[in-house]
């Protein structure tokens, strides 16, 4: 992995909600050690936590690949999907 420049304590690690539709647009996942991650497909959170251990706050999702293992990706290069967005809209209109 080639360094972006930016260093992980700069960096801004949104924390999703269980149940978020996120997709993420880096096709360094879809080949390699971890398990398929296909770019711009929608994939549900399983569970958004700050990795233990470390003394900057990093946060990581699991979410379930396409092979159907759960795997740990840093949050950072996930965003939500257009529909997710709506929803959050409107669950904030109505609440």
């Amino acid at each position: 992995m080639s360094w972006d420049g930016i260093y992980a304590e700069d960096r801004f690690y949104p924390i999703f909600e269980v149940g978020d539709e996120v997709f993420t647009s880096n096709i360094g996942w879809s080949k390699g050690f971890k398990p398929r991650i296909t770019p711009n497909k929608p994939y549900t959170v399983i569970k958004c936590h700050k990795k233990p251990g470390m003394t900057i706050d990093i946060y990581v999702v699991t979410l379930v690949t396409d092979a159907g293992y759960e795997s740990e990706y840093a949050s950072y290069k996930f965003q939500k999907t257009e529909s997710q967005l709506r929803e959050d809209k409107l669950k904030s209109i109505l609440c």
